[in-house]
């Protein structure tokens, strides 16, 4: 068998692609190895569950988790039914307002930022998480040639890509992927995401 680590695909337009990570993160440790954790898009300043892992783990476990929220936020591209207030970007979406404050440069430098800590974590962890990496290819945010090259640069690192659309070369590569469809969701029926649950 090889000893290349194996990589695992969570896409689509469903809910549940970082939670499936999320769950192999809690496997992961609880199996003793170290894992790493770089998100594109989810801000720290969310306050986002997962981010606050690090409350419920014993002291052994935390110094094997490094969790980085590297996002700026969601990315309205311009192309999409949005209106400018200012030089911010906002969306209705049934009953929420998605905001975008950030320029598309803004957005690609903290994006590239996440793509060079993640390439950085893979000498120090056994699984490497990059949440919602397939959405920042989708929007042009980092080039899949760059995500490749940390796919191609694994070794024995387990590698968990999440996000829509992922593209056909990391499918391709991927050991196993699932693609999570939506078959209904509260938020179609103007329901909110509650915390503890969604996020």
């Amino acid at each position: 068998m090889s000893d290349r680590g194996l990589v695992y695909v969570f896409t689509g337009d469903g809910k549940g692609k970082t939670s499936a990570a999320l769950g192999i993160v809690l496997r992961a440790l609880t199996h003793g190895w170290s894992v790493g954790w770089v998100s594109w898009y989810k801000e720290a300043s969310w306050g986002i569950s997962e981010h606050k892992l690090d409350t419920i783990l014993s002291d052994e476990a935390k110094k094997r988790l490094f969790f980085f929220p590297m996002g700026k936020g969601f990315y309205l591209q311009n192309g999409i039914m949005s209106q400018h207030v200012g030089k911010v970007k906002i969306v209705r979406a049934n009953s929420a307002v998605i905001v975008d404050d950030d320029s598309a440069d803004s957005h690609r430098i903290v994006a590239n930022s996440a793509l060079q800590k993640a390439e950085n974590l893979l000498s120090a962890v056994d699984v490497l998480v990059l949440d919602e990496v397939c959405n920042a290819i989708h929007d042009e945010l980092v080039d899949e040639k760059d995500v490749m090259r940390i796919v191609e640069k694994r070794q024995g690192v387990h590698l968990v890509l999440t996000g829509r659309n992922a593209t056909q070369a990391i499918i391709k590569k991927a050991d196993l992927v699932s693609d999570i469809k939506k078959i209904k969701h509260p938020f179609d029926s103007g329901k909110l995401a509650i915390k503890g649950l969604d996020f």
